[in-house]
């Protein structure tokens, strides 16, 4: 059900937003939990609503501490987290969680989760000025 949200928070995100509310509150287990405030947090960042974003993904980033997972699903998180702060220009945040995102791919056999985490590290190099970093 949460891969299905997580689509539709593209789509329709207001939707997606009001639904997983509701659904929050009634789960008390951090990996049931966790998946549902990275949904809403892509939900508020497509809606531009940034510091909402930021709450959900931060709460996010505490219940994933409460359990080991899968490293696919830190990275996402990391990722997410930076993608809101380049997006609102703070770039020193966006390069801690970028930083930690790549620290975290290089533990995973994923290349195309490996691929997009350091194309998004290179923007990141190229809007700070860092052309060579960028290319590298």
């Amino acid at each position: 059900m949460i891969e299905i949200l997580q689509e539709r928070a593209d789509a329709n995100p207001d939707s997606v937003k009001k639904v997983l509310i509701i659904r929050l509150n009634e789960f008390k287990d951090a990996r049931k939990r966790s998946p549902i405030h990275h949904v809403l947090g892509v939900a508020y960042k497509n809606l531009g609503d940034y510091d909402s974003a930021i709450y959900h993904l931060n709460a996010e980033d505490s219940l994933l501490n409460d359990y080991a997972p899968e490293i696919e699903i830190a990275v996402n998180n990391e990722s997410e987290l930076a993608d809101i702060y380049y997006q609102r220009g703070d770039l020193v945040n966006a390069e801690l969680h970028y930083n930690n995102a790549l620290k975290l791919v290089e533990k995973s056999n994923d290349y195309k989760l490996k691929s997009g985490v350091l194309l998004s590290v290179g923007w990141l190099s190229r809007e700070q000025g860092k052309h060579a970093l960028a290319l590298d």
